[in-house]
């Protein structure tokens, strides 16, 4: 890091090393308590810290000491970096408030599983504690669970039940939210717009910046012919459609609070076939398509890159009936697009899906992606959830 960096910006601590987490973590425990860490942070006890940081975020985990033989009681810290910019992208800067959406999106959950939706405890992880002024964020650690995508590309098979589960808590969820008059701190969050211009239309309008950001982390050569070649085929068809679709997220005649990042590492894969999200700092009020498609996009590349079936069509199906729509048809189409637009912005776009592996592989799913976008109703997938 810089040392400009490790400066205040106003008022804020900034942390960038692994001792600052766990002092910081130390003395919260020592003056305002640390529900079920205060004991072992107290004093000298040996800390394990891995960075397990994202795109948006620094994230560290914190591990205090146990035997080999026993798993060590740990905590997740989330922390925005200095001035709002994006961890792993830093020339990318987001709002510094973000991860106050985030633990608002922890509390709705937790509502909801309190009152109407049961089903949906353990849904999101629990927050230890929110510190706004210093802009940090104490979850719990999700550890041993894994992700979904780190678990199917180890070989763990996943149930069909899994992804219908899934499917019936984020549409369940979005049914509620509906019906609720949401918190003002999610009825607009300022991260969540400057990202969906990255999601929806940035990867083809403005072409060359984002293979500026994905080169600078190395990208391949072969990238950049993809590139070249999706926009000559189907760029200005598709990103049409993908402004099309920008707009229309907050003009959606029946907004739900979406998650806005779902992804296979921001889905967890908890014992007895539950999910779990976190990550949900880009979090907002508008249309359920958003989620949906995203989620599925996801499901549908690991599909293609493991040769085994992800089973985005049951996850799907159990959207559409939980999230009760007044016209799955049309929520179908829009989750499709989203879809495709979504495997387009992780193949030639700034943030990738690395496990899609290899020039052919990634231009089947490109044209895939562009006849989602294009003439969802046509689809196979399509056909097959509304059957």
């Amino acid at each position: 890091m810089e040392d400009s960096e490790k400066q205040p910006r106003g008022n804020r601590e900034i942390l960038t090393t692994d001792e600052e987490f766990v002092t910081y973590c130390r003395t919260l425990a020592a003056e305002e308590g640390l529900s079920g860490f205060a004991e072992i942070l107290v004093g000298d006890a040996p800390v394990e810290v891995q960075d397990i940081s994202g795109n948006i975020n620094r994230v560290r985990r914190l591990s205090f000491g146990a035997s080999p033989d026993t798993r060590s009681p740990s905590l997740v810290i989330k922390h925005v970096p200095s001035g709002g910019a994006l961890e792993r992208y830093p020339q990318i800067i987001f709002p510094e408030d973000r991860l106050r959406y985030e633990a608002h999106f922890y509390e709705q959950v937790d509502r909801a599983a309190s009152t109407d939706l049961p089903a949906l405890k353990g849904f999101v992880p629990a927050v230890l504690h929110d510190d706004p002024d210093r802009e940090i964020l104490v979850l719990q650690d999700l550890a041993p669970d894994r992700p979904m995508e780190a678990a199917a590309l180890e070989g763990i098979e996943l149930s069909p039940h899994f992804f219908e589960t899934l499917g019936r808590s984020i549409g369940s969820l979005h049914d509620w939210s509906r019906r609720q008059v949401l918190p003002a701190r999610l009825v607009s969050n300022p991260s969540a717009e400057a990202n969906r211009p990255y999601v929806l239309t940035l990867c083809l309008q403005e072409p060359e910046a984002i293979r500026s950001v994905w080169m600078g982390k190395g990208g391949e050569p072969d990238r950049v012919l993809l590139q070249e070649r999706f926009l000559a085929t189907y760029g200005a068809r598709v990103l049409a459609r993908g402004e099309v679709m920008a707009r229309r997220f907050k003009d959606d005649p029946s907004p739900v609070m979406t998650h806005g990042d779902l992804h296979g590492e921001s889905l967890f894969v908890r014992p007895g076939d539950h999910p779990t999200v976190i990550d949900a700092e880009l979090c907002d009020q508008g249309a359920g398509w958003f989620d949906a498609g995203m989620c599925l996009a996801h499901l549908l590349m690991l599909s293609r890159a493991l040769e085994r079936s992800m089973h985005g069509a049951a996850f799907l199906r159990a959207y559409l009936k939980f999230a009760r729509p007044k016209e799955p048809s049309r929520l179908a189409s829009d989750a499709l697009i989203m879809a495709g637009l979504e495997m387009v912005r992780r193949i030639i776009g700034a943030a990738n899906a690395p496990f899609v592996e290899g020039a052919e592989l990634r231009w089947q799913l490109l044209e895939e992606a562009a006849r989602m976008v294009l003439a969802p109703g046509q689809t196979e997938l399509y056909q097959e959830v509304l059957s």
